[in-house]
């Protein structure tokens, strides 16, 4: 498709393509109306094939070309990993892509940029960290491999990843991943804002690697997994540093390699109180197969929130597990998961309130959006959003009583925080 018949969308603009085609439909009752489908785009002919017209997206100053802004039309089927406001400007907004990689935009979600070029990893951006010092910086934490911490992901590594840093407000990217693993993905990063601004702290989880740490701004990684049992399973899929100077790391499933339905280790959260030099299992003995999520209380970094997500054949120990004493006890909460669900619960991601921390909500996979406002007592699920695949829930920071959520395939979504059934 070269675009001599067709409006292209931003996809081909500026990403290049929508992967290889896969649905044709002719319209019965006027054969003049046909649509196909790709990987990623939907396209429109009403007058047999001499001009076609792409139908999921719309260009917010046209003409069409690279580097323009666009908009949804509401046609959303993409995997969304994280939204972020600037911290100092939230006119400036970014999401966190499976496929697509990563979007800005500089009029609070009004209209979206691509964003991921300069990356060596343009399918998925994990996560990024804000530079308090330098408003221009952030850095992402990319890869290849995407779809993590699901467990179809859980019995194998391929690709690559590592950290990327961008000095233009995400709008390009390059590498900085010296001593990360060649194979793997990077799942998160963070960044010290005691540091030096000259020569900054950062750490990055790496899902076949474990932990890594820089003392140069990125300039070089050493691996820091004292404690972190990498030898039985090094699948970590995010990392926290609380304000506090406490590293929190989240070790995923692990699938036996030749039977994917068979766990081959369990995951786990860690602790460390010293720059990631060691590390305390918060979680042993209590045989997690597929930690999933966390989050950890803004000003008390003892106040912890897991969830864990079901895996084959072994379904008692998901759900959603709070600490009120830095791990060393957790309650698992009764939750009256919904009968419209299936009987077990792909528990997904806890996300706190920033202003209100007695508020949070619980995603799934399998039965909804959940929020307690009265720290875990209990719990209501969410009318909305539409999309039952919610992964975490952004607090506005303008707005406290908005929220926005990421989901696994349907996009980002905005709605009242407080729309419970």
């Amino acid at each position: 498709m070269k675009g001599q018949n067709v409006s292209l969308p931003w996809i081909r603009l500026d990403r290049g393509h929508g992967g290889r085609v896969l649905g044709f439909s002719v319209n019965a009752r006027d054969s003049r109306v046909v649509a196909f489908t790709d990987a990623m785009e939907l396209y429109l002919t009403t007058d047999g094939g001499r001009t076609w017209r792409q139908a999921y997206t719309e260009c917010a100053e046209p003409p069409p070309g690279p580097g323009k802004p666009w908009r949804s039309i509401g046609l959303e089927m993409t995997t969304t990993w994280h939204f972020h406001f600037d911290p100092r400007d939230h006119r400036r907004c970014y999401i966190c892509y499976t496929d697509i990689g990563f979007a800005r935009s500089t009029d609070r979600g009004g209209t979206w940029y691509y964003s991921a070029k300069g990356s060596p990893w343009t399918n998925t951006f994990y996560d990024v960290a804000f530079d308090p010092a330098r408003a221009e910086v952030i850095y992402a934490a990319c890869a290849y491999e995407h779809d993590i911490p699901s467990w179809k992901m859980a019995g194998r590594l391929y690709g690559g990843g590592g950290v990327c840093i961008s000095t233009d407000y995400g709008k390009t990217w390059r590498p900085i991943s010296k001593g990360l693993p060649a194979v793997g993905a990077c799942t998160g990063v963070e960044l010290d804002p005691k540091s030096p601004p000259d020569r900054r702290t950062l750490y990055c989880s790496f899902y076949g690697g474990g932990v890594y740490k820089s003392s140069d701004g990125g300039g070089s990684w050493q691996p820091r997994n004292k404690g972190l049992n990498t030898d039985a399973n090094d699948h970590f899929t995010d990392i926290k540093l609380h304000r506090d100077g406490t590293l929190y790391a989240l070790c995923g499933g692990k699938a036996d390699a030749q039977d994917r339905r068979k766990p081959a280790a369990v995951g786990g959260l860690f602790r460390s109180s010293d720059g990631g030099e060691s590390w305390a299992e918060l979680t042993r003995g209590m045989s997690l197969w597929l930690p999933y999520g966390f989050d950890v209380h803004p000003t008390d970094s003892k106040v912890l929130y897991l969830c864990v997500s079901a895996v084959p054949r072994r379904h008692d120990e998901a759900g959603v597990y709070k600490s009120t004493d830095g791990g060393q006890s957790w309650k698992k909460f009764k939750i009256d998961w919904p009968a419209d669900g299936p009987g077990y619960v792909h528990a997904s991601y806890p996300s706190i309130d920033p202003y209100q921390p007695e508020r949070v909500w619980v995603s799934t996979g399998t039965h909804g959006l959940f929020v307690t406002t009265d720290g875990g007592k209990t719990w209501k699920r969410m009318n909305g959003p539409p999309f039952r695949g919610v992964s975490r829930v952004t607090v506005d920071p303008d707005h406290h009583e908005t929220i926005w959520a990421t989901t696994f395939g349907g996009g980002i979504w905005r709605g009242p925080a407080a729309d419970t059934e």
